[in-house]
């Protein structure tokens, strides 16, 4: 997928995950869940999204030298 070509999908994949997690701190209000339950599966979540992420989307050579 090009960046020049889909640029837009860039800034709808932040979009999304903030809605996700909007959704889900909301729902954590509504069934008043305890906060320190509720940052404990925010936590989950996010871990998750971030394995999903690095699955993939894997680094290659050339990334992996970038922080060198």
């Amino acid at each position: 997928m090009k960046t020049t070509t889909f640029g837009w999908l860039i800034l709808l994949f932040p979009l999304v995950g903030c809605i996700l997690i909007g959704t889900l701190l909301n729902a954590f209000t509504i069934m008043d869940v305890n906060s320190e339950v509720q940052n404990i599966i925010k936590g989950i979540v996010l871990l998750g999204a971030i394995v999903l992420d690095n699955w993939l989307h894997p680094r290659d050579e050339e990334t992996a030298r970038q922080g060198d």
